[in-house]
C-alpha cells in the first residue's frame, strides 16, 4: 500500500515538472530578440551584413548623384560664360562685372601685335593650363580642344594641328604672354577692338 502511494506521488511530482518544464520553454524570448539577453555570433554577423549592404548601396548612389551634380555644374560653366575686358598697360581686367588683378599688362608687341596673359585669360575661360619646363610648352584644355604653343615659336599646335601666329609666345616678368588670334582661333572666342579706349573684349 505504501509503495503504490508513493509510485502515485512521484507520477504526480514528474507530471508537474513536465507542465512547469512546457510553460518555461514557451515563455523563453527568441533568439535575438530584444528579450534575449544572450545574442549568438552569427546573429550579430547576419546583422551586421544586412545592414552593410544596405549602407553599400546607398553610399553608391549618393556617389552617383555627386557625379552627375559635378557634370551639371561643369555643363552650366560652360553655358555661363562673360565677357572679359583689358586695357592695354593696365593691369586692372573685367571678367563679367569682377575686377581682377593681371600678373602683367597687356601691350602692344614689334609689328603692332596685341599681347595678353596666358594664365588670366586661360583661367577665365575655363581652361586648365599646362607647362612644360623642358620645351617651354604651354597649353590650354578647354573641353574637348586643346591648345599648345612653345615659348619663342610661331607655331602652334590646335588639336594637334599646326597653327601659324603672327607672333611667338614670350615672357615678360615671369609671365608667358601670347598674341591675341591664339584666343580667337585656339579656343574660338570672338576678339573685338575698341581703339579709343585701347580694350581688348573677348567674349566667349
Amino acid at each position: 500500500m505504501k509503495r503504490r502511494y508513493f509510485f502515485l506521488l512521484m507520477v504526480v511530482v514528474l507530471l508537474i515538472g513536465y507542465g512547469m518544464g512546457q510553460a518555461v520553454q514557451a515563455s523563453d524570448p527568441l533568439p535575438g530578440s530584444d528579450q534575449d539577453p544572450l545574442v549568438t555570433k552569427s546573429y550579430v554577423d547576419n546583422y551586421i551584413s544586412s545592414h552593410y549592404t544596405d549602407l553599400q548601396a546607398q553610399l553608391t548612389m549618393l556617389t552617383q548623384q555627386v557625379v552627375t551634380l559635378e557634370q551639371r555644374l561643369a555643363d552650366m560653366k560652360q553655358t555661363v560664360k562673360v565677357k572679359i575686358q583689358l586695357v592695354i598697360g593696365e593691369k586692372t581686367a573685367l571678367v563679367g562685372s569682377q575686377s581682377a588683378q593681371l600678373p602683367v599688362a597687356p601691350f602692344l608687341a614689334e609689328g603692332g601685335y596685341t599681347m595678353l596673359p596666358f594664365r588670366f585669360i586661360g583661367e577665365a575661360l575655363g581652361a586648365d593650363i599646362g607647362w612644360e619646363a623642358e620645351t617651354k610648352t604651354v597649353s590650354y584644355t578647354v573641353g574637348s580642344k586643346e591648345l599648345k604653343l612653345q615659348i619663342g615659336s610661331k607655331t602652334a599646335l590646335v588639336n594637334g594641328e599646326e597653327m601659324t601666329l603672327s607672333a611667338p609666345p614670350m615672357l615678360k616678368d615671369g609671365s608667358t604672354v601670347v598674341p591675341v588670334r591664339v584666343v580667337v582661333e585656339g579656343l574660338g572666342a570672338k576678339v573685338d577692338w575698341d581703339k579709343s579706349t585701347k580694350t581688348v573684349t573677348i567674349i566667349p
